[in-house]
Formats: structure tokens, C-alpha cells, sequence
């Protein structure tokens, strides 16, 4: 291990990469590439990033989007109070967290679907029923009412602690990794389905569509009157889940996946539970297209997940056989998916942090310039390949040690050393 003296080191490796005109791009040379460590995606949370009957999981996707590793540790019915005690105690998921580029976190849909139903007294049995259509018609007479008075006087309480624990998970998550690319998806309407398509009597149904409207309140915020109730039955949220998850970008390295309102339809549009999830059968698990759709979505949230093989995701969407049917019902998410399809990845090996083929100064400059803006508190500069092209000495983490080794390589090589890139960082790194 070179010894380094922090202070000297980054006056010198500043004067070093500014005296050799760096914004130029000069300085570079062809080196045997070694490969860089592959990227790692992490799934946290809730239903919706857990795998789906068909064994595929939207966190699975955009590792072999990336051609890296995923490590789906998303649990069914896990509420956001179970994800926040997971992070501060199991870990096997800490570890997880640490070792992620790239993080894809769901959290508050059980928080919604327990009080709703599994913790409401006036839906008997609700454990034992294994679709909601089931649930909802076997709703006793005349128990509707109490279902929606129950939902009133509960919901607003868990909505300020669903705030509260996804503001306490993604801290959490960025303090245990402050450089992963940390994508949040907002939290969708569990009752969001067709209701016309349960079967259900003309009292539960409409109890259903109230139960839809009392939760887009929580999700949004607002105020909402049940004419199935009466005027007694006014629900008021000042500050709706989705726009605490939308202020959670205000962190740095953290970007919301924003899909609610096309998931729910507006118009005479049909909402998309049944189609994407299996809410039908009581789990926010994602449908294979569904899969596809996230994937696609989270995707797309950061910038910086933008160099990928898109390729991946277009064969996904083809054999899931719904192309035509997204394209009908949400011509949106069709363009989303299609979007991520054309992408293409730039290689990137060990040192060659700009993608040009080379190891040089610039390399030197970009990695410096990951760490500055980084430690400042900033956004990463660079995408989830570039930073592990840009660790040279393999400690996950990007510092002034990464580039002054690539400079020092550069400068070794440039006075006519022979030494490779292996042979250089296993003496040196």
C-alpha cells in the first residue's frame, strides 16, 4: 500500500492534473484492460420489488441490464416499520446496502392494506381470504359503514408513521452507503383495480370505491366525504405519502420512480392493479409485464442509470406477450419500457473511467472530481460502472488514494515503465 499524506497529497494531485490540462483531455494511453468489479443492485422493501410467480423481479432485470449481480432482500407484506428495523438490525442487509451501486427501495403499501383490512375488526377472517374479491364479498351486511368509520379514525395516524419510517429508511440506507444510486418508487393505490370486474353487490362495491378514495387522500393528501357515510365521515390528510417520498430526492443520490397517477387512470381509464399486480390476490407482487414496467421505470428515475443493455429489457417485455395490451391501456408505460429498450452500455475496465480506451490523466480527474463533489455532500458524478472503473484499490469507496493511483500509473507508464495495470495494483493498491 502506498503511503499517502492527505493534505500534501491533494494539493499535489490537483496541481498535478491541473498542470497537464485536464480539461483538454490530454495525457492518456492504451493499457490491457482488466475488468472492473461488476455493479450490484440491491431490492428493499415491500411486495412490489419482490419476484413474481414467474421467478423474474424488476431488481433482477436491471442487473442483467447492467451484466452485474442482484440481491432481492424485498419481503411480502413487509410494512415500512419492518423495513426500518431491518435496516438498523439484520446484518446480512447492512452488508447488502453496503456493498450496492445501484438501490431500489418500496415501502407503505402493507402499511395501507393492514389497516385497511388485516388490522380492521369489522373484516372477520381477513387472513384467512386469498383474493380480494373473496374478502369484499364476504364483508357482512350492513358492516361496510363501520369498515370505512374504522378506516377513518386509523389512517390519518398510520399515514404520519408511514411518513416518518420512509423518511428513517432511505437516511438509513444513505448513511450506511452515501454513494448507491438510491431509486425510491412511490407508493400505489392498492385499490386501484376494477372494481365492476369482482362481482360484488351494489353496497360492497361502492364501499370498495370509497375505500379507493380514503386512500388516494393518504397517498396525496387532502380531504375527502363519504356520501356512503354521511358527513361525519370527513378524512383529512395534510401531507399524503407520495409527497413525502417526492421530498426524498432532496437527498443526495436519490431519485423517486413516479408512476402513481398513470397506474391509476384518469378519465374513463381502467386502473391498473389487476393488470400489473397481483393485488387480486391480496399481494402488491408485480405481474411478468409488471416486472418489466418497474424495471423500466426505476430505470429511468436517475440519469445515471442510463448506460445499460437495454436489449435485456426489450426481450423481457417481448416474451412477457403484452406489448400490445400496455400499448393500449397506458401508452405511457409502453413508451417508458421502449425507452429503456434502446439503450446501450459503454464499456468500462478498471482505469479507464471516461469509456475512451484508455488510462490517463482525465481518468485521474474524473475519479478526483467523484470524490470532491461527493464528499461535499453533491450528486455522483459519475454512473454506477464508471465508479467502479474508478476504485483502483477495490475498497468500494472513491477517494483522492483512487486517483492519485491512477495518476501515478499514468506517470510510471508514461517514462516508459513496462509494468501492467495487474501487476501495477497489486503492488500499489
Amino acid at each position: 500500500m502506498v503511503k499517502w499524506n492527505w493534505k500534501k497529497g491533494t494539493a499535489l494531485l490537483c496541481a498535478a492534473v491541473c498542470a497537464a490540462g485536464i480539461g483538454a483531455g490530454s495525457g492518456s494511453f492504451s493499457a490491457a484492460a482488466a475488468e472492473a468489479s461488476p455493479i450490484h443492485v440491491v431490492a428493499l422493501g415491500d411486495d412490489c420489488l419482490v419476484a413474481g410467480t414467474d421467478g423474474s423481479s424488476a431488481a433482477d432485470l436491471a442487473a442483467a441490464y447492467f451484466d452485474g449481480t442482484a440481491s432481492n432482500q424485498a419481503q411480502l407484506h413487509q410494512t415500512s416499520a419492518q423495513l426500518v428495523e431491518q435496516l438498523k438490525s439484520d446484518s446480512t442487509v447492512r452488508q447488502e446496502v453496503r456493498n450496492a451501486d445501484v438501490i431500489f427501495v418500496s415501502s407503505g403499501v402493507n402499511d395501507l392494506l393492514n389497516t385497511v383490512f388485516f388490522d380492521n375488526p369489522y373484516v372477520p377472517n381477513a387472513s384467512s381470504y386469498t383474493t380480494l374479491s373473496g374478502m369484499l364479498s364476504g364483508i357482512p351486511s350492513g358492516t361496510p359503514t363501520m369498515i370505512i368509520q374504522q378506516v377513518i379514525s386509523t389512517l390519518p395516524d398510520q399515514v404520519a408513521q408511514t411518513n416518518a419510517n420512509l423518511q428513517t429508511a432511505v437516511q438509513l440506507i444513505h448513511q450506511q452507503n452515501p454513494t448507491a444510486d438510491i431509486v425510491v418508487q412511490n407508493v400505489l393505490n392498492p385499490m386501484a383495480v376494477n372494481i365492476n370486474a369482482m362481482g360484488l353487490s351494489p353496497k360492497r362495491a361502492e364501499a370498495a370505491t370509497e375505500l379507493f378514495y380514503y386512500l388516494d387522500v393518504c397517498l396525496n393528501g387532502g380531504s375527502y366525504t363519504s356520501a356512503f357515510v354521511g358527513a361525519a365521515s370527513e378524512m383529512t390528510i395534510s401531507t399524503g405519502i407520495n409527497t413525502v417520498v417526492q421530498g426524498l430526492d432532496q437527498l443526495a443520490n436519490v431519485s423517486v420512480a413516479d408512476y402513481a397517477a398513470s397506474y391509476v387512470g384518469t378519465g374513463k381509464q381502467e386502473s391498473m392493479g389487476f393488470f400489473l399486480t397481483d393485488i387480486g390476490n391480496l399481494q402488491m407482487t408485480f405481474t411478468p409485464v409488471g416486472q418489466v414496467f418497474l424495471a423500466s421505470a426505476l430505470l429511468e428515475a436517475d440519469p445515471l442509470l442510463a448506460q445499460g443493455d437495454g436489449s435485456v429489457i426489450g426481450a423481457a417485455y417481448t416474451a412477457t406477450g403484452q406489448q400490445s395490451s400496455l400499448q393500449a391501456e397506458r401508452a405511457e408505460m409502453d413508451q417508458t419500457i421502449q425507452t429503456v429498450c434502446q439503450r446501450t452500455a459503454t464499456a468500462y475496465t478498471l482505469g479507464d473511467v471516461d469509456g475512451d480506451s484508455s488510462v490517463g490523466i482525465q481518468d485521474a480527474f474524473l475519479t478526483l472530481s467523484q470524490y470532491a463533489v461527493v464528499s461535499a455532500g453533491g450528486d455522483n458524478t459519475l454512473n454506477p460502472a464508471q465508479r467502479r472503473a474508478a476504485d483502483a484499490d477495490g475498497n468500494q469507496e472513491i477517494s483522492i488514494q483512487d486517483a492519485f493511483l491512477w495518476l501515478q500509473y499514468y506517470s510510471m507508464v508514461n517514462a516508459g515503465s513496462s509494468i501492467t495495470l495487474d501487476e501495477f495494483l497489486k503492488q500499489y493498491a
